[in-house]
């Protein structure tokens, strides 16, 4: 397999959790009605749990777009040749709305468990916290789909690696046309 090949291949297979990361942030000024923090305020020795940030609509929105890209995957773009070849998963094999659920859940509850570490070591919300923002999803994804799908270990680096590099391109991005409010 080609390096680029190789390279779309491991997009093509992380595209549910990229979309379930990237979904709080793009709906943000939307369904205000639940903007409600995850942690409904409640602190911890007295930080936030999670922060303000960390939002019912956020997982409701993240979630959704997992299983939404997880449905294209298995009821449409497998049906062209290209997209049959580099999947990694058989997705005939596997219930979307699970796979989707899995991704996009495990993709916000690894940034969640990272939120909360951060809020332990003092840094606030939104405040960069260089690779471990960049990582904290794709970590949690990987963990909630393994019980359908374990990657080899080259495809487990090949994630990593290539996770964090679109994760820093779509952040800077973001703050490029001003969803982020910061660069980093």
């Amino acid at each position: 397999m080609s390096i680029t090949l190789f390279f779309i291949t491991i997009v093509y297979f992380m595209l549910p959790a990229y979309f379930a990361n990237m979904a709080p942030i793009i709906f943000k000024n939307r369904m205000k009605f639940l903007a409600i923090p995850i942690d409904f305020g409640k602190t911890f020795y007295k930080k936030p749990l999670f922060g303000k940030t960390k939002t019912i609509r956020g997982f409701v929105v993240g979630i959704l777009s997992a299983i939404f890209i997880v449905f294209l995957q298995s009821h449409i773009l497998i049906k062209i040749d290209f997209f049959e070849k580099i999947s990694l998963i058989n997705y005939s094999e596997v219930n979307f709305m699970l796979l989707g659920a899995l991704f996009g859940s495990g993709a916000l509850l690894g940034d969640l468990a990272e939120s909360f570490v951060k809020r332990r070591i003092g840094k606030k919300s939104s405040e960069s916290w260089k690779i471990f923002d960049q990582l904290d999803y794709i970590i949690g994804a990987l963990l909630f789909v393994s019980p359908i799908f374990i990657l080899k270990l080259s495809e487990f680096l090949g994630v990593l690696i290539i996770s964090l590099t679109l994760t820093i391109i779509a952040n800077q991005i973001g703050y490029l046309i001003n969803l982020r409010k910061e660069k980093w």
